[in-house]
């Protein structure tokens, strides 16, 4: 299935899922190197009956970025594709990877206090919370309000050009001979980028989808991690450093 996977011709991590898993670190060494962090968080909400993500994103002080998700899904829809699908939601959720919101619909309550909870319990601090506008409008207004602040919370365009910088960099990252990116081991990440098609525009900009709309192979997490990225990079760009601000005013270093 993974040989598959990475052959398929607009597979996103095509040729890639080696170097990802060597990027991937356990999870107590993960929160051990992140704790105190300020970072960007990310979330993708799907249908009330489907699978939503979370990712937190954030830059550790050695340069590299370093990504978390978290999925969430209905207690009654998990065990219906527990069983049609074969997809392990009760195993994952079990082990940590997957909250289950009681009942037949995603209840976004609990996307939300995973956010607050990640910054009380692993004190992954919050910069900005970046999200996709489909579904989530609601949501978002309730984290402004509760962040005290509307520049806190940021809807990305859901186009190529949007998401462009954060999906062609993340793949770059991975790839990299320096190591340049570490995430939180989760087989939920590892298969929803093995499920990831590439979309290009006519400008080569690109984003990712689903092979089809209604398909269980799903992206969610994934898609949420890209969102937070997507500014993150952005704010990065446009921020120079001490380095850049002393060359450009004519110092030397050391």
């Amino acid at each position: 299935m993974d040989r598959w996977q990475e052959d398929s011709e607009n597979k996103y991590f095509a040729g890639c899922m080696e170097k990802f898993k060597a990027r991937c670190i356990d999870r107590k060494t993960f929160r051990s190197l992140t704790k105190g962090s300020h970072g960007h968080y990310g979330f993708d909400l799907g249908k009330t009956r489907d699978l939503s993500g979370v990712g937190y994103v954030t830059k550790l002080d050695d340069g590299r970025y370093a990504i978390a998700i978290h999925g969430f899904m209905p207690q009654n829809r998990a065990v219906e594709h527990e069983h049609s699908d074969r997809i392990p939601y009760l195993s994952w959720a079990k082990d940590g990877y997957v909250t289950l919101t009681p009942g037949d619909v995603t209840d976004n309550r609990y996307v939300e206090k995973w956010i607050y909870d990640c910054e009380s319990e692993r004190s992954w601090k919050i910069d900005e919370v970046d999200y996709d506008g489909h579904n989530a409008n609601d949501m978002a207004i309730r984290i402004a309000e509760k962040l005290n602040s509307e520049d806190k919370v940021v809807e990305i365009p859901q186009t190529c050009a949007g998401l462009n910088l954060a999906t062609k960099t993340l793949r770059d990252m991975v790839l990299a001979d320096e190591e340049k990116i570490v995430f939180e081991y989760s087989p939920l990440l590892t298969w929803c980028l093995g499920n990831a098609i590439e979309v290009i525009n006519n400008f080569g900009d690109i984003k990712l989808s689903k092979k089809h709309k209604d398909d269980t192979q799903r992206i969610d997490p994934v898609a949420a991690a890209l969102n937070a990225l997507a500014r993150r990079l952005v704010i990065d760009i446009n921020t120079p450093n001490v380095s850049d601000i002393i060359k450009r005013r004519g110092y030397a270093l050391g």
